[in-house]
């Protein structure tokens, strides 16, 4: 993260927390979707 600047530094950060506080379960129940396919 050190090539971001400090908003999407945060966003990142952000995001990383929430899926720390994931369990497994709902970790696999979520659809992640990567591409616009």
């Amino acid at each position: 993260m050190p090539d971001m600047d400090e908003e999407m530094r945060a966003l990142a950060r952000q995001t990383l927390d929430k899926l720390d506080a994931m369990s497994d379960a709902d970790f696999e129940a979520q659809q992640f979707q990567f591409t616009d396919e």
